[in-house]
């Protein structure tokens, strides 16, 4: 059967048997906004559709990423990760290749097909590098150069996953059998299984005991530069919407610096520690988050930082590390709800 058929399948059935996230290193929080993001599955989507990754538009796609494995992949106090998110390995017919790399300590790895990786491009047939076409169609502006990290025909990617998303069990098939149908869930378990199966033959003995398709959270940036938007470049909108939080946020809380998408950790103190270290602009901010049947009313800390462009990353935690309360802004308003929404 397609592939494509079948890794569509694969995504829609481990998502919509998610359900509740999990905590563990870094997770997601809430996403405020759908439309921002991808929501999978019908007809379980009522009761166990989730929204399993948040993808921004980006001129500096393959910026965004680095930013994420610099900071909140060392979100861990005493954890000191320097990897990109991918690893080399010799395959036996291909020579060296990269694979994602989920292996402990990273909290974030590169998702398992991003353009770079042998799983990658192998799904666009790109493996073995460019012939000559490919180049003549380069030089002609008509494609964009393959073989580097992040590079496609026809865009630059800079996709990663949040390892540990959820601990949930997410190959629960009894979950949606009502919905589904016995034959139908008996089918896509089999594809799914072979699906898993097969990707394992694709990357090394280390990194295939902990590859997973189940919990992972997808953090994307991508960069179409075929793609038409509209009179104005994606360059220039990202400079208009960043003026909101130029001078290292000096205005203030803007609107346009409301976010969806707000990850959870241990504390923040790796995290401030670290842009302070390197000069990065960041907001800091302290809020009350209600009671709800998650627990009682508590203070939260959270920094808001932009990675690139016009993307904005909110981080969060009960505690601020070193730093006095005093240096937060206070906001009036939650940053979050801790509900279980799809309950």
């Amino acid at each position: 059967e397609d592939s494509r058929e079948q890794l569509a399948l694969l995504f829609c059935a481990l998502l919509c048997m998610m359900g509740t996230r999990i905590p563990r290193w870094l997770f997601l929080i809430g996403v405020i906004e759908p439309t921002s993001a991808q929501h999978y599955c019908w007809p379980c989507a009522a009761r166990h559709g989730v929204i399993g990754k948040f993808t921004h538009a980006s001129s500096d796609a393959d910026k965004c990423y680095d930013f994420f494995f610099k900071y909140l992949n060392n979100v861990v106090p005493g954890v000191i990760n320097t990897g990109n998110g991918f690893h080399a390995f010799e395959h036996a017919q291909l020579g060296t290749v990269r694979e994602a790399w989920d292996v402990p300590p990273n909290i974030l790895a590169a998702e398992l097909n991003e353009c770079g990786t042998l799983i990658g491009d192998a799904g666009l047939g790109i493996i073995g590098g460019m012939t000559p076409e490919d180049q003549s169609l380069v030089e002609r502006g008509l494609r964009l150069p393959t073989g580097a990290l992040h590079e496609c025909p026809c865009a630059v990617m800079g996709r990663a996953h949040i390892i540990n998303g959820t601990m949930a069990d997410v190959f629960d098939w009894g979950a949606v059998e009502s919905a589904w149908g016995q034959a139908y869930t008996k089918k896509v378990k089999s594809q799914v299984e072979n699906s898993a199966q097969a990707a394992r033959k694709a990357i090394d003995s280390e990194e295939a005991a902990y590859f997973s398709t189940g919990g992972v959270f997808g953090v994307h940036s991508v960069y179409c530069p075929y793609h038409a938007s509209g009179p104005c470049k994606l360059r220039d909108v990202e400079r208009g919407v960043a003026r909101a939080w130029a001078g290292n946020f000096s205005q203030g809380y803007v609107p346009l610096m409301d976010n969806n998408m707000l990850f959870w950790v241990e504390t923040l103190g790796p995290l401030l520690d670290a842009l302070v270290r390197d000069g990065v602009d960041f907001y800091p901010m302290v809020w009350t988050a209600p009671a709800s049947d998650s627990g009682p009313a508590r203070d939260v800390y959270s920094v808001l930082v932009s990675p690139c462009g016009k993307q904005l990353v909110e981080v969060a935690a009960l505690s601020c590390g070193t730093r006095p309360r005093v240096l937060f802004h206070e906001m009036s308003v939650p940053r979050a709800i801790f509900e279980h929404w799809n309950e």
